[in-house]
């Protein structure tokens, strides 16, 4: 699925940070505050 492209990775996950905000990104993840299901950090920035 993902090697052929069919799925749009952007809606698989509820928040995204950037890879200097990965501290951040980890406690989003581990409390869940605000209902996150899946936190990506890209390591790159965050795709437009």
């Amino acid at each position: 699925m993902l090697s052929n492209t069919t799925a749009d990775l952007n809606t698989m996950f509820t928040n995204a940070y950037d890879l200097e905000d990965a501290k951040a990104a980890m406690e989003q993840a581990r409390t869940n505050k605000s209902g996150s299901l899946k936190v990506m950090v890209y390591p790159n920035g965050k795709p437009e």
